[in-house]
């Protein structure tokens, strides 16, 4: 997920209607550059190069969600779309952690085998734990200490 903040002004996007390297391309209302969808990069127009951030996101069920956050508010145009809405949570995807400009790929299933795993991107240590359809990440440093889980 991304920040589209730029420069400290919030941008307005919709979707481009096309397709880069099979995913969706963006379009902000302002300077119409058109953006990709994955990488967060102004691929054509005034803001070409430029690369939004990236904000902490997370998969997970709503089950799971709603018990980590029962104050959880959602805005439902029609109940009667909720039930062809439901899906079974796809344990078939990486968890993705970008620490200061290093980035390093962890498969969801290989983690949630171990239940967590410690490890470091570059000189940061860090906690992967996964499990019951849901996963979180943790900077193992408390207090200039590094922990082990």
């Amino acid at each position: 997920m991304h920040d589209r903040r730029i420069d400290d002004e919030t941008h307005l996007f919709g979707n481009a209607g096309g397709l880069y390297k099979y995913a969706m391309t963006w379009w902000d209302h302002k300077t119409i550059s058109i953006w990709s969808q994955p990488t967060g990069r102004a691929l054509a127009g005034p803001l070409k190069g430029t690369e939004l951030g990236l904000l902490p996101s997370q998969m997970t069920s709503w089950a799971n969600w709603r018990t980590t956050y029962p104050y959880t508010l959602a805005m439902v145009n029609s109940y009667s779309q909720l039930g062809f809405q439901r899906q079974k949570f796809d344990t078939d995807f990486v968890i993705g952690l970008v620490v200061a400009g290093l980035s390093k790929a962890y498969h969801y299933e290989d983690v949630a085998s171990e239940n967590m795993l410690n490890d470091w991107i570059g000189e940061f240590p860090v906690l992967i734990w996964a499990a019951n359809d849901d996963y979180r990440t943790y900077l193992r440093t408390v207090d200039g200490k590094t922990l082990t889980f």
